[in-house]
């Protein structure tokens, strides 16, 4: 278990979750579709509120943003699927089970607060670009 682990044991799927947002961002940039922190804020409260079993009502419209910002929320949902723990069963078996609602539901809150505290440090400013760590995009 790494050290960053031992402070948050979500750190690993909140890094993969800020690369998915920077990945969609740079597409975005290529489209030419105009993104801004509360387009990426309300994606990822529309992924808590799915997971809280509340509606998801995707973005108001029916241009290329609205279809983007639908596909950058379809991005995240389908990374839960993807997302699995070791669970022992009663005879000390080790099993795979998909990530349960719950924890799900706290990366999610993480990443947004994450986003949010990288706008309201120095670095960050207004910049999603700034926000959203790129390293590896």
């Amino acid at each position: 278990m790494s050290e960053k682990e031992k402070v948050d044991p979500f750190a690993d799927i909140i890094d993969r979750l800020e690369k998915t947002i920077a990945e969609m961002i740079d597409l975005g940039e290529k489209m030419d579709i105009d993104v801004d922190v509360q387009d990426v804020l309300d994606v990822i409260d529309r992924a808590i509120f799915k997971a809280d079993g509340e509606g998801s009502e995707g973005p108001e419209g029916s241009d290329a943003k609205a279809y983007y910002l639908d596909s950058m929320y379809e991005e995240l949902q389908d990374k839960a699927l993807n997302l699995f723990e070791i669970k022992h069963d009663s005879e000390g078996v080790a099993q795979h089970v998909p990530i349960s609602v719950a924890d799900w539901k706290t990366c999610l809150e993480k990443l947004r607060v994450g986003i949010v505290q990288g706008l309201l440090s120095d670095e960050g400013g207004d910049d999603l670009l700034k926000v959203v760590p790129r390293d590896d995009v």
